[in-house]
């Protein structure tokens, strides 16, 4: 019980998340791996 109590804290993180994607040529970040998602709106309800 106390793990999953942390899990649903950590995933309400990112309930609220502002997200940055920066583009551009730079020496940070050469061997930059990147991973994109994207979730559409989804109308739940609690059953």
């Amino acid at each position: 019980e106390e793990e999953d109590a942390l899990l649903c804290s950590l995933d309400r993180i990112f309930d609220n998340a502002i997200v940055f994607n920066l583009k551009g040529k730079s020496y940070r970040g050469r061997k930059l791996k990147v991973v994109n998602v994207q979730v559409d709106n989804l109308n739940h309800e609690d059953k």
